[in-house]
């Protein structure tokens, strides 16, 4: 494995990084064969490259380029567990290699940057007179499967990570979490411990049965709203969400997520939204098929002195609104279908297909980043967004290495040609993910 250092760390490369686990992980086993017994510390690590190749676009829009880079993440951690107790510290250093895309033209909050710096740093307790553990410090949130709260694996150098306080509660089949948290900005220029000027307090419970699920949730949102220094954001979601299989096959899934509260002066009232059905075919190949809807909520006037923008809350866009990024969870109606196969034991394929609009016409289109691409009278003709193919293979050589490459084409529909994106957006990917220990 062939580490890319292009900004190393006051001299620090990670050729010695490897150096240093090697004889720590030579040292644990020593210490654990002359003790006769388990060494409290676990070394984490993981090493991911993947090239991309994106033509008539970028991350932060529709643009007559073409860009090729490499994008490298390499992440460091170890964790400590004595009875109840554990903590755990992750570093992470990911670099953006030869795209036309510069540090300056993403400011503080960069997708492909994050020189050497903190991911994750806490300590947890598991209360053995109650089913109750807990949570303090830079972690990770991820609630129903990534879309409400998800890290954003897929960027480079990760979407969302937080300093929080959370306690978890589980007794049978039901469950519960709460916690306070704060975003971290992901600066390419400094270590990470600017936050987001907002405050996020949430709850979500759960009860399962067999083979379904039911899901809710509240958080609040209260702070400066995204993009400006003038409104205050004081945003409640609610969501409720059932899951399931039936006949042991089909497999069901739905949410209803509204909003209320107050940006600025203006009442908020926004809803988000998502169905799915799949089933798994008894065939060779173990294919599945699968239909879905997700719908996010537009300003139906941006006039009105009301605020009609579902926010999206803070999930994960990556597996779900296309892999090429084109779309947030706002002003959106997405149509989904996919058909998922394994040829081999190790290998899965996945094709998917979006047919995506707009909910209303005169709110913008918000690409992946949250940028809005149009908006009020210049907000062009229509609402059809377009059509998305994508593929992606993966395959899994060995137990800590895996492959996956792809590819991504969007055919614009007549709002994405009324803003001069006629031609279009090409995707290709390859990429390698190595985990040790």
């Amino acid at each position: 494995m062939v580490f890319l250092c292009p900004k190393p760390l006051e001299g620090l490369t990670k050729g010695l990084v490897l150096s240093a686990i090697a004889l720590v992980s030579v040292s644990q086993k020593a210490y654990a064969a002359s003790q006769e017994t388990a060494w409290p510390v676990k070394i984490t690590l993981s090493q991911r490259l993947r090239y991309e190749y994106l033509q008539n676009f970028t991350i932060q829009g529709p643009r007559d380029i073409a860009d090729g880079f490499l994008l490298e993440r390499f992440r460091l951690g170890a964790l400590y567990e004595k009875g109840s107790f554990r903590a755990f510290m992750e570093l992470q250093d990911a670099h953006g290699i030869d795209t036309h895309l510069s540090r300056e033209d993403f400011g503080r909050k960069d997708p492909y940057e994050n020189p050497m710096d903190l991911r994750q740093a806490y300590i947890a307790y598991d209360v053995l007179t109650l089913p109750l553990k807990v949570k303090a410090g830079r972690q990770i949130l991820s609630y129903w499967d990534n879309r409400v709260f998800g890290p954003g694996e897929w960027g480079n150098t990760g979407r969302y990570n937080w300093d929080a306080f959370k306690l978890m509660l589980k007794k049978g089949p039901f469950w519960a979490d709460a916690f306070y948290a704060r975003q971290v900005y992901n600066d390419p220029y400094h270590f990470d411990g600017g936050r987001e000027p907002f405050h996020v307090w949430s709850a979500f419970a759960g009860w399962t049965r067999g083979v379904g699920s039911l899901e809710t949730f509240l958080a609040l949102k209260d702070g400066q709203a995204k993009g400006s220094v003038r409104r205050h954001e004081h945003r409640f979601s609610a969501g409720v969400r059932l899951k399931g299989n039936v006949f042991n096959r089909v497999e069901l899934e739905g949410f209803l997520i509204p909003q209320w509260g107050k940006l600025g002066e203006e009442p908020i009232h926004a809803m988000g939204a998502m169905a799915s059905v799949g089933y798994r075919l008894k065939a060779p190949w173990k294919p599945r098929v699968s239909l879905a809807y997700a719908y996010a909520s537009g300003d139906k006037n941006p006039s009105d002195r009301k605020s009609g923008t579902f926010d999206g809350v803070f999930g994960a866009i990556d597996m779900y609104y296309g892999r090429m990024n084109l779309f947030s969870w706002q002003n959106l109606k997405d149509y989904q279908a996919s058909v998922e196969l394994s040829p081999l034991k190790r290998m899965e394929a996945r094709l998917d297909y979006h047919f995506f609009m707009l909910d209303r016409s005169r709110d913008a289109w918000y690409f992946g980043m949250n940028n809005r691409v149009t908006r009020g009278k210049d907000a062009g003709e229509g609402l059809r967004l377009g059509h998305e193919l994508d593929f992606v293979l993966k395959y899994k050589a060995f137990k800590n290495l895996e492959f996956q490459a792809g590819f991504g084409h969007f055919f614009p529909g007549e709002r994405v040609k009324s803003v001069g994106a006629f031609e279009g957006m090409n995707w290709y990917f390859f990429q390698t993910e190595w985990h040790f220990l």
